[in-house]
């Protein structure tokens, strides 16, 4: 991916297995490009029972404002959440492979869901974040 094409906006996909989403274990991924953490989007692939929050964090572990969705208790397969940074917050920006997470609380029980973390380009001004 590269930052030279105009409007991309590469996305990052993570899954959050049944065996970490009830033990809230953080998920890191690299950023595929240098931008901002723009958009969150969580699928849940197997029914959550107990639900929490899932909030992106930057690469020194700071949430990314506006940057976090909760997923409802008995949240049944195919449930779409979504949430779009917070224009302005100084936590978004991120570099090429550079490391982010996606941190889970309060789940317990069951469930597993996939993530799509969307990263806004440095070279695209049309883009609102």
């Amino acid at each position: 991916m590269s930052s030279s094409q105009v409007g991309f906006k590469p996305r990052v996909e993570v899954g959050i297995p049944a065996a970490d989403l009830p033990n809230n274990v953080t998920q890191n991924f690299l950023c595929p490009d240098d931008g901002t953490l723009s958009e969150l989007s969580v699928v849940v692939q197997a029914a959550v029972t107990t639900g929490g929050t899932i909030t992106v964090q930057n690469s020194a572990g700071v949430a990314v404002g506006g940057l976090q969705v909760t997923v409802p208790n008995g949240a049944a397969v195919g449930t779409i959440l979504k949430a779009t940074a917070t224009k302005g917050d100084t936590n978004r920006p991120c570099v090429r492979d550079g490391l982010a997470k996606l941190v889970p609380a309060g789940f317990a029980t069951a469930g597993a869901v996939r993530c799509y973390v969307t990263v806004r380009t440095n070279d695209n001004p049309q883009q609102p974040f």
